[in-house]
């Protein structure tokens, strides 16, 4: 995401919610239901993440990012439409991240290239991916996001996150200095380097040593399984994070997994602990799941004082009502450079 070191953070319910973005900095976590999210109309930026349901993302007055974690967030099938409708959309500054769902830009649909269709009665574009895991018997659900207007002539492979991944194990990734992109080293232990720019970086199974570089870097965690202990002693699984820095906007997305903030380790709270030494940190929970896993990462260096609810993002709202937190970062420039 972009270089935010203060922001709000809004967490949508299972119902269907309008969540309105304030002037600074924001991330809009729309949840389940069909909601309606709305970017900030001010000096700051914005994430929108629809989740499940037929969403309605509004884009603000500047650079904003409009993410897709999972397919089931947005899709076709046999029945008709299920997409979510990006509103308000500009090419000169706008993004769009489907890296997460496999695609980074234009073509047929295939191979991680979204089709560009403009349906005319209804002044829409629709991207379309067509590559799905076959299930027999099952009805595929294909990507699909929608975007009001025609874009036929505006929008290009500029517009979308990059996505470098592998998965033939134990892979070495480097990104590059331009622009946004997400490394995703799937199975395997990799080594994922940001290298410049504002990364999204994705070890996922195995323990992965993962270096953002320069910029401001999303360490994002989607399973348990990315990075995990399930003993005192085997600690093959668990990943290290080499060079985060709250000051440079660095984050660790644990949205999906349920942890709620910091506390003792137990019940949904993640510890966080450093060594005799002072030269490594822990952020850890104490409770195995059934499979004897403890979710655990380790980072280099004394982090007590940057590993905080400003910098880790929990997990969203699953409360009856939506939920607006503000968080900020003591001591770091609060200036949030321009991203176009």
């Amino acid at each position: 995401m972009p270089s935010i070191t203060e922001r709000t953070d809004w967490y949508g319910t299972a119902k269907s919610d309008a969540i309105n973005g304030n002037d600074g900095n924001n991330i809009l976590y729309g949840n389940a239901g069909n909601d309606v999210l709305t970017a900030g109309e001010g000096d700051g930026v914005s994430v929108l993440i629809g989740g499940e349901g037929n969403d309605r993302l509004v884009a603000g007055s500047q650079s904003d990012t409009f993410r897709v974690t999972t397919e089931s967030d947005s899709y076709y099938d046999s029945t008709g439409g299920h997409s979510d409708l990006i509103v308000g959309f500009d090419p000169a500054h706008d993004l769009l991240d489907l890296t997460a769902v496999g695609y980074d830009g234009l073509g047929h649909g295939y191979g991680g290239r979204l089709e560009l269709i403009y349906n005319e009665a209804l002044d829409r574009t629709y991207l379309r991916g067509y590559d799905y895991d076959y299930t027999p018997g099952g009805d595929p659900k294909l990507f699909q996001v929608a975007l009001q207007g025609d874009y036929r002539t505006t929008l290009t492979d500029a517009n979308f996150w990059h996505l470098e991944e592998r998965d033939l194990f134990d892979d070495t990734l480097t990104g590059t200095d331009a622009g946004q992109e997400t490394l995703s080293g799937e199975g395997g232990r990799d080594t994922l380097d940001g290298a410049g720019g504002d990364d999204r970086i994705d070890g996922g199974a195995d323990g992965d040593w993962l270096t953002g570089g320069s910029g401001a870097d999303t360490f994002f965690f989607s399973a348990v399984g990315d990075s995990y202990r399930t003993d005192t002693t085997d600690v093959r699984h668990r990943d290290l994070i080499t060079d985060f820095n709250a000051a440079d906007g660095d984050l660790i997305d644990l949205s999906t997994l349920g942890f709620t903030g910091l506390g003792n380790g137990h019940d949904g709270t993640l510890k966080l602990t450093v060594n005799a030494a002072g030269t490594q940190t822990a952020l850890k929970s104490l409770d195995a799941d059934a499979e004897g896993r403890s979710f655990e990462i380790l980072f280099n260096g004394n982090l007590r004082s940057e590993l905080s609810q400003g910098s880790v993002i929990f997990a969203s709202n699953d409360t009856g009502s939506v939920v607006e937190h503000e968080v900020g970062i003591v001591g770091v420039d609060s200036t949030v450079p321009d991203i176009a």
